[in-house]
């Protein structure tokens, strides 16, 4: 899995089940396109085009991560509920 620092701390600290059953249902709906999501301190853009995810810290414009879309997928999956 390649998961960048920035993504894990927004599946550590900001991921709920809430927010992760709407991004993977969101991603399994979707058949093209992108889709942009706004948290409390990350957004996080689906590009299902590029099979990407970009989680950007909202507090900080210029800090932003882009991994491939199955392995932040995977990394949702595999969390435990909170």
């Amino acid at each position: 899995m390649t998961l960048g620092p920035l993504t894990v701390r927004f599946l550590d600290t900001e991921v709920t089940n809430y927010e992760r059953d709407l991004l993977i249902r969101t991603a399994s709906e979707r058949t093209t396109g992108s889709e942009y999501f706004t948290f409390n301190v990350f957004n996080v853009r689906l590009d299902v085009d590029n099979q990407q995810v970009t989680v950007e810290d909202a507090l900080d414009a210029n800090v932003e991560e882009t991994s491939p879309l199955s392995d932040f997928l995977s990394a949702l999956t595999s969390m435990n509920p909170r």
